[in-house]
């Protein structure tokens, strides 16, 4: 008998959403999953909301992470605490904005049976407008979605991370999500299972991902400073990457603290004793041509 998939959501003070989420989660065709949400808000606990969908197999935890990388551990520790899940358990996330099609996990475990190396499984996804418009997530070509993927991770995330399933060993062994960043936790993690094992791909779009006003990846300047702290923390043990990874991990990490810079500057809140700072840092993180730009842009630049 197959495992029970732990599908792990994290969700801050919007049940509208979070119900649609997991409405999505039940219509699936496997059935053997369990639902940990994290309930990482201010407001009163989303479990009592009546447009929540009532399920057997639906359990919540209220945390106080303040990051989804620490509300999606706090599911799982309590997952795990509660003996809904095990070491061997897959895991699978969904974020509260984001829905699946009714085949996603039966492709998903399908993927993972005939890989039987791959550390993890995602899926091709759309994004959805709030005119209910779709498009690809991913529209650029961004390297081969299976197989060996820490080359292309290194350049940018290629996973979505609602749609993909993680083996419960690997998850365990790789340390699981960061929880001091608000941003690139998902890429981090799956920077590590990729430097543990290769990628299973389902070719057809199973994830919705659904744009709208209050998505936390909004908040670009932020986001371009977690996202550089990964890549940061990569080029600290750049000792364990070959020289051809250690050159894209530098351009990569040069490009985002650029855009770090630009963001801030553009968002207009920061003095630009702070963007000078935080160009000053980039550069003594990696001296390269693009890093002396941000320095010449934090002084120089137009804010606002």
């Amino acid at each position: 008998m197959a495992d029970d998939v732990l599908v792990v959501i994290p969700t801050r003070d919007r049940p509208a959403f979070l119900a649609e989420a997991l409405a999505s989660v039940v219509a699936q065709t496997d059935g053997a999953w369990r639902v940990l949400v994290a309930d990482d808000g201010e407001g009163p606990p989303v479990e009592g909301d009546p447009r929540l969908p009532r399920d057997a197999r639906i359990a919540f935890v209220r945390t106080a992470a303040r990051t989804a990388g620490g509300a999606r551990n706090a599911a799982v520790a309590a997952a795990e605490a509660r003996g809904l899940a095990g070491p061997a358990s897959p895991v699978a996330f969904l974020d509260d904005d984001d829905l699946w099609r009714p085949d996603h996990l039966a492709r998903a475990r399908a993927a993972l049976a005939s890989a039987p190396d791959a550390t993890f499984v995602h899926a091709a996804a759309v994004t959805r407008g709030p005119d209910g418009r779709e498009a690809p997530y991913h529209a650029r070509g961004e390297g081969p979605p299976a197989g060996p993927l820490l080359d292309a991770l290194l350049v940018r995330d290629v996973v979505t991370t609602s749609s993909a399933v993680v083996r419960g060993a690997a998850f365990t062994a790789v340390g699981r999500f960061r929880e001091d960043l608000a941003h690139g936790e998902d890429w981090d993690l799956f920077l590590r299972l990729a430097a543990r094992g290769p990628a299973a791909f389902v070719d057809a779009p199973t994830a919705v991902h659904r744009e709208h006003g209050g998505n936390v990846s909004l908040a670009l300047a932020n986001k371009a400073r977690d996202q550089a702290a990964v890549a940061g923390t990569w080029w600290r043990q750049r000792h364990l990457l070959t020289p051809a990874q250690r050159r894209t991990l530098r351009a990569t990490l040069v490009r985002l603290h650029r855009r770090h810079v630009r963001r801030l500057l553009a968002d207009g809140r920061a003095s630009r004793a702070e963007i000078s700072t935080v160009a000053r840092a980039a550069w003594r993180e990696v001296p390269a041509f693009g890093t002396l730009r941000a320095r010449f842009a934090a002084r120089f630049g137009r804010r606002g």
